[in-house]
């Protein structure tokens, strides 16, 4: 990419909003019915915690009915906020289906969930299941429109039991997601001075940045407060498995009706903070590089889960080398002491967010006690065995330290 090309990017270009960064810029709302020709789906959204309670689940959406409901593509392609609320939907029912409480996991998706499904997700281009775009940045309200995107002001749009454990644990995510809110934008304003050679931007960026990485973690630290491990495990966690090798369902999942698919098994990962944008930047813009295992090709698999936009921003970062190279390399070659001292700062940061991160992943999942075998204490609701990896990837991390 050339300097003029560089220079002339805007956040915008990566669907990235310069205050909120990753959350949308356009607040989600409730189902929307007029998006629905047949609008039980809507009333049936929010009534989802009710539906799942009464063990109907499948009787009302099983495979065989013809209720495919018309959804108006054209309209939603013209209307990016009742797409991602149609993707919400479509996302935490086709997973209250195949996890339906009470029952095997189900290996069949009927055509009245799976065909619009897809269809959403292929306008999105992402997989039909439920992603982290989908359970949190797009799954939240604020209370008084007029005060922050912050804990104690926002609500969420979507729920699979409710309860305050499950809201709260998406709602710590939102939370994060916007103390994080202007991180994508300073990176890109910094390298664009950096490109016009006016370098000691980078260590203003790197003050803010760190300013911001203390809230996130200050978010991270009020988990506990109301989502409670054990209730997490066994009421929150088992809806936000996928269909992959690692989960209850490792043969994957039919998609009813979705001709594209052949009636073959598809495989996908389930819902994971992996899939979050921030961790990712930060690991871009800091010239922070991992060795190519498994896990490493895990985190890749990830960005395909990621909205579009995103994706191609933290394929920007990596892939624009200006000045001295990286980030790093441009503090490691100059000298600077003061610089490096900034640098050092946001990678301790990171490396604390991390480990509060594993401490959690051990204290609600590792330590809990097995029951079922489609909730593993061993893997993740991404499919790995996270524990061991994480353990690596905090030491690949530290070790970037000057």
């Amino acid at each position: 990419m050339t300097k003029q090309e560089i220079s002339a990017l805007t956040p915008k270009d990566f669907d990235i909003d310069t205050e909120r960064g990753f959350l949308p810029s356009r607040e989600p709302r409730l189902p929307t019915p007029s998006v629905y020709p047949r609008a039980v789906l809507a009333e049936q959204g929010l009534a989802l915690p009710k539906i799942l309670t009464s063990g109907k689940i499948r009787e009302i959406f099983k495979p065989g009915l013809d209720r495919v409901p018309k959804i108006d593509l054209q309209f939603l392609k013209n209307d990016r906020q009742a797409l991602d609320e149609t993707m919400r939907y479509f996302s935490f029912l086709a997973h209250a289906y195949v996890y339906a409480p009470g029952e095997e996991p189900a290996k069949i998706l009927p055509a009245s969930i799976a065909v619009p499904f897809y269809k959403c997700a292929k306008l999105l281009g992402r997989p039909p299941v439920l992603s982290y775009d989908s359970y949190a940045l797009h799954n939240w309200f604020r209370l008084d429109p007029t005060k922050p995107i912050e804990l104690g002001n926002i609500a969420i749009a979507q729920n699979f039991l409710g309860g305050i454990d499950e809201d709260w644990f998406i709602l710590v995510h939102v939370d994060i997601e916007a103390r994080a809110g202007k991180i994508p934008a300073e990176c890109l304003f910094e390298i664009q001075a950096r490109t016009e050679k006016t370098a000691p931007f980078a260590s203003l960026a790197l003050a803010l940045m760190a300013q911001r990485q203390e809230k996130m973690l200050d978010t991270m630290k009020r988990m506990p407060e109301h989502c409670d491990p054990y209730i997490y495990y066994t009421r929150v966690r088992p809806y936000l498995f996928g269909w992959s090798e690692r989960s209850p369902l490792p043969n994957g999942v039919i998609y009813e009706g979705v001709d594209e698919f052949e009636g073959k098994p598809q495989k996908f990962f389930g819902e994971t903070g992996a899939q979050s944008s921030i961790v990712p930047v930060l690991y871009a813009y800091l010239g922070i590089e991992f060795k190519k295992d498994g896990f490493m090709h895990y985190l890749m698999e990830m960005r395909k889960y990621m909205p579009a936009g995103h994706r191609k921003f933290i394929e920007f970062l990596e892939n624009t080398n200006v000045g001295w190279g990286t980030l790093r390399e441009y503090f490691m070659k100059t000298g600077d002491v003061y610089k490096e001292s900034a640098y050092n700062r946001c990678v301790d940061l990171l490396v604390e967010f991390l480990e509060l991160h594993y401490n959690f992943a051990k204290n609600y999942i590792a330590d809990q006690e097995q029951k079922w075998a489609s909730n593993p204490t061993r893997s993740g609701t991404g499919g790995t065995e996270f524990l061991k990896y994480l353990r690596e990837h905090i030491e690949t991390v530290r070790a970037h330290i000057i």
